[in-house]
């Protein structure tokens, strides 16, 4: 639901209209206001202001400044514009005519605060409530931030929101561990040093071994996040998604690739290629225990260069070198590669795999180049004893669950 909210007794009356709508199970606004006035009672009011029975609760926030009145299905004519200069004098004349009756002392103007915090409140809990998506808490204060949480008990699925610069989020943390115990699943989107941060001590605040699926997007680093995440939850964690990060080092990826047993969904996606990636000697050097994983996305730099060797195997293949003789350094590269591709083969639940190599670039050529110039070597290919050509093609026939394939693939290429 879009609502386009002016002025503050427009909420006042969504605040009143919320709670007799009993039995709604899902809420899902997406507000746009001026954020630049005093909203601090805006997401409050809408969180108290729901019925019990509502199960997913979703509030998006966009600024009045950023909306497109082009966008709106209404054009504007010369008599709305004289229909409405006659409402504005009607109002002003009714106000003066109140004002005549009461004097000085105007009846009392209900402010959203007014609704939630006496009798009118909805004072038992959202027992029902288990996802919570509220886009920001900016300049909702932390007395009612603590209320929010402890009005949602039965959190499983919670999206942290977006909060004011220099805000506790200790604090904050604090207030979901003591208020929702229930969390299983945090799913993180901002891209601040507080949402980090925040997603750092939530990890932390949370009971150990309770945190069933992470979800970060946009992260710099993450390098601090991963051990204490892994350290706590590995043995629980079935999904993780690492979205758009930013430098997440080789190393951190072995460590997840070698922890967590538990995981049956491992997503990690650089905001660009080759910024967070795991190297070949990484991913070969130890065992991936995440035998049960189903979705699989990865990149690995592999040892490739653009622009390409002119003495790289394939070219000297290309150039019909028969029987191809590898170099020492070549048979050593490969030797890595069977590893990592045993390594994958034995994931035999998998059901989608996306892997993507990264190669070392020179001057401006990074800005150009996509995850289809380079390719793993032999991958899908099968030996050739003849030709010298290798090949791991058969090391991959125990995915028999693979429903797609998606990466840096060359068939039949070396």
């Amino acid at each position: 639901m879009d609502l386009l909210l002016v002025k503050e007794q427009e909420l006042v009356v969504l605040a009143r209209t919320l709670p007799t709508l009993r039995g709604l199970k899902k809420l899902d606004f997406t507000i746009t206001t001026d954020l630049s006035k005093d909203w601090s009672q805006l997401v409050p009011t809408l969180v108290f202001s729901a019925p019990a029975s509502v199960e997913w609760f979703e509030i998006g926030l966009e600024d009045l400044d950023e909306f497109y009145y082009d966008q709106v299905s209404l054009i504007w004519s010369d008599q709305d514009y004289q229909e409405k200069q006659e409402s504005q004098e009607k109002q002003e004349d009714l106000s003066a005519a109140t004002a005549a009756v009461y004097g000085t002392e105007l009846p009392k103007v209900i402010r959203p605060r007014d609704i939630w915090t006496s009798e009118q409140r909805q004072e038992r809990p959202l027992k029902h409530l288990r996802q919570l998506h509220i886009a920001s808490f900016a300049q909702v204060s932390h007395t009612d931030m603590a209320a929010i949480f402890a009005h949602c008990p039965a959190l499983v699925e919670l999206h942290l929101p977006d909060l004011d610069d220099g805000s506790d989020v200790r604090k904050v943390a604090g207030y979901i561990r003591e208020s929702c115990p229930r969390i299983s699943q945090v799913f993180q989107h901002g891209r601040g040093d507080d949402d980090q941060q925040l997603t750092l001590e939530i990890v932390r605040a949370v009971e150990e071994q309770t945190l069933q699926v992470i979800s970060f997007s946009g992260l710099q680093g993450g390098d601090g996040l991963l051990p204490v995440m892994l350290q706590r939850h590995s043995t629980v964690l079935r999904e993780l998604r690492l979205a758009d990060f930013i430098c997440l080092s080789s190393k951190s990826i072995q460590k997840v690739l070698s922890t967590g047993r538990g995981l049956e969904v491992l997503r990690i996606e650089p905001y660009r290629p080759a910024l967070s990636c795991i190297t070949l000697e990484d991913a070969a050097e130890v065992e991936w225990v995440c035998k049960g994983v189903k979705h699989l996305r990865l990149e690995f730099k592999i040892g490739a260069t653009i622009p390409p060797s002119p003495d790289a195997y394939y070219k000297r293949a290309e150039k019909g070198e028969v029987p191809l003789i590898l170099t020492e350094d070549e048979r050593t590269h490969f030797s890595l590669l069977e590893t990592l591709y045993r390594q994958v083969g034995a994931l035999v639940e998998l059901e989608h795999l996306d892997m993507r190599a990264v190669a070392e670039y020179y001057g401006d050529e990074m800005h150009r180049c996509s995850y289809g110039d380079v390719s793993f070597p032999g991958m899908l290919s099968l030996a050739d004893e003849i030709s010298g050509r290798p090949g791991y093609l058969d090391l991959f026939g125990g995915l028999k669950m693979l429903r797609s394939l998606n990466g840096s693939y060359k068939v039949c290429g070396v």
